[in-house]
């Protein structure tokens, strides 16, 4: 029990009343300078005097090395079927590891969160601090206890589901929080991820398999998205498929809702065709060449010459040869 009533009581739950990183301090007093204790009082933390203040320029930075270096790792993305609009419609963030590696490189934040049960869910409660400013958001999210992991053993399936919806809290509240760094994340890794498809195909068709494999998909229902068979994939099919299978790979959607079945397989690819006569129907007809008049026939007078040109020729050709040996014997007598 607390017996100092000047000391900001802890409350079961709370974020607060704690001290992070050392002894709780009194509220609403000034820290001594060059004193980094957090304050918390009532669940706020106040704005703090840090070690090293954080350099906008250097974090940046360091978010592009990163982005260079993981942009196979740091996107997800599938495509969901827009049926009114008759189009596609893409959805994309970044995976945990993004977030994760953003919030460090971000520097003097805190993530926490706290767990409530119900009977059928988790609600996982993140919370992100920004040390220097005081800034800080909450944001709840709900994970069910029936998601599928695909292990047959229940306690390890719950281990799991659990260990997914945290990831997944803490991942949404580090977006909210740095959605500036974010986008310039997101942007930065998709430039690269082209890039590394580019130099590294056969790991990015090694990562495919693997996680199509583990989920019994196969290849060709993805190929019935993509347009084309597996080996005759560009850069771009792979860097989209890697991305999609990063989302597979966290659990953030189901392969089912990414890539057809076998019977939405036919379903996708009579679309295609579909727009395609569209597409063809659209283009404009060529212009017709002019019909050109025929040429015209020679006049009789002319015909008849070359008649009898070629009666007079056929004459002399007759005249020219040479008689018979038995005529030439008998004119001799």
């Amino acid at each position: 029990m607390n017996d100092d009533p000047d000391m900001a009581a802890p409350r079961q739950g709370d974020f607060g009343g704690q001290a992070i990183g050392a002894e709780a301090i009194r509220p609403n007093l000034p820290a001594a300078q060059g004193d980094t204790t957090i304050q918390t009082f009532d669940s706020v933390i106040t704005a703090q005097r840090v070690a090293v203040l954080r350099d906008d320029n250097r974090v940046m930075q360091k978010i592009k090395s990163l982005c260079a270096m993981n942009s196979q790792r740091y996107l997800y993305s599938w495509q969901v079927s827009d049926r009114a609009n008759k189009r596609q419609t893409t959805i994309e963030g970044p995976t945990i590891k993004m977030a994760n590696d953003l919030a460090r490189t971000y520097g003097n934040c805190v993530v926490d969160t706290r767990v409530e049960e119900t009977p059928s869910h988790w609600i996982i409660y993140a919370r992100f601090t920004d040390l220097e400013t005081g800034f800080s958001i909450t944001r709840p999210f709900q994970q069910r206890k029936t998601q599928n992991s695909g292990m047959r053993d229940a306690d390890r399936q719950a281990d799991i589901i659990f260990q997914i919806g945290v990831s997944k809290a803490i991942r949404n509240v580090v977006v909210n929080a740095l959605s500036t760094w974010v986008d310039f994340a997101i942007e930065e890794s998709k430039s690269k991820l082209i890039d590394w498809v580019g130099k590294n195909e056969d790991k990015a068709r090694a990562y495919v398999e693997k996680v199509i494999g583990e989920n019994n998909v196969a290849i060709e229902r993805i190929e019935a998205v993509v347009g084309r068979a597996f080996k005759d994939w560009v850069g771009r099919d792979l860097a989209r498929i890697v991305k999609e299978c990063r989302g597979v790979e966290e659990r953030l959607n189901h392969p089912d809702e990414i890539w057809p079945t076998d019977e939405d397989a036919k379903t996708v690819t009579a679309e295609k065709e579909e727009k395609k006569a569209e597409a063809e129907a659209k283009k404009p007809e060529p212009a017709k060449e002019e019909a050109k008049e025929p040429d015209p026939e020679p006049d009789d007078d002319d015909g008849e010459a070359e008649e009898g040109e070629e009666a007079e020729r056929a004459y002399a050709a007759a005249d020219s040869e040479p008689e018979d040996e038995d005529d030439l014997l008998s004119g001799a007598f």
